[in-house]
């Protein structure tokens, strides 16, 4: 069985060890860390920050539309 855990460094705790422990019993691990680059990259450039920015900004809208417009057809406040 393979798990992958994405967290940060301050998250590496008693806490996790023991969460770790649950799904593989009394086994041998073999554990292998590396820094998750799938997060950083899209940071380390100022172009790649504003993509992310701009995709945050029409996700949220996305979801104001899926999730308030209906409300408002209802004459339901909700999303404000």
């Amino acid at each position: 069985m393979t798990t992958t855990y994405h967290i940060s460094t301050d998250e590496l705790n008693d806490e996790f060890l023991q969460k770790l422990k649950l799904p593989f019993g009394k086994k041998q691990l073999l554990i292998t860390v590396e820094e998750d680059e799938e997060n950083t990259f899209f940071l380390v450039s100022k172009e790649n920050r504003d993509k992310v920015k701009q995709s945050l900004k029409e996700l949220r809208g996305v979801i104001w539309f899926l999730l308030c417009l209906p409300n408002y057809a209802n004459d339901v406040d909700t999303c404000t």
